[in-house]
């Protein structure tokens, strides 16, 4: 009994006494406040004894290692589709579902899954928890913060096969990969020429709708979003 009334408390009456200090975020318990406090220290005291993978919460890291078993006992009944956690199973079904029940409190964009929400959020809030200790920058997003870091190391972990070359990121991999295969998958609308990339034919297919400016890939316009939503930007 006590236990049911302890979630209710935490997930149901919409009580948040604690607060984060870092960005103010609030939470209905000490416990998922610790949990949203490894978004800030990036600690990740959780090794996976399999591949050494680092883990800022002990659930994630019991789910990975779930990867390394071919055990897979969860199955989507629409497609058959097999998943190594139920909580997997549910983000997938929502594929299939369109359900998106995760809103953003700012701007009323909907989300398949809560951790998509709290990367979005931060566009509002201005929050960069990913902090480069060589530079002093700051990044909203992990992967961009990773990007980050090989400008100063220097490593290009994206090897193509056929000659070698490195790349940064795998999107730049895949433009040149183009090179070999001999496709060319943008066409100019005034002749039958193609192009590798899009920036030959001066396509620009994502408008801004706040700015109206017309980037010509979607990293392009995802930075315009995030220059016209974060204030500190």
């Amino acid at each position: 009994l006590n236990n049911l009334k302890r979630h209710q408390k935490m997930f149901h009456s919409g009580e948040t006494p604690h607060a984060c200090q870092d960005c103010g975020e609030r939470f209905g318990s000490k416990r998922l406040l610790r949990k949203h406090m490894t978004s800030h220290t990036n600690e990740r005291p959780f090794i996976c004894s399999t591949c050494g993978k680092t883990f800022a919460l002990v659930s994630t890291l019991r789910a990975h290692e779930k990867t390394h078993s071919d055990e897979k006992t969860f199955v989507c009944t629409e497609c058959g589709m097999s998943f190594l956690t139920k909580s997997y199973l549910d983000y997938h079904q929502r594929v299939h579902t369109g359900e998106k029940p995760y809103t953003c409190m700012h701007c009323g964009k909907t989300f398949a899954q809560k951790s998509n929400l709290r990367v979005h959020e931060r566009l509002h809030t201005g929050e960069k928890p990913f902090h480069c200790e060589d530079c002093g920058e700051s990044f909203i997003h992990a992967n961009s913060f990773k990007s980050h870091k090989q400008l100063h190391t220097g490593m290009k972990a994206f090897c193509c096969e056929h000659c070698g070359k490195g790349f940064r990121r795998g999107t730049h991999l895949k433009t040149h990969l183009l090179t070999h295969t001999g496709v060319k998958p943008f066409q100019c609308d005034l002749c039958p020429k193609t192009f590798h990339k899009r920036t030959h034919t001066g396509e620009k297919p994502y408008l801004c709708p706040a700015r109206g400016l017309l980037p010509a890939n979607p990293g392009m316009f995802r930075w315009s979003l995030m220059i016209m939503m974060s204030p500190t930007l």
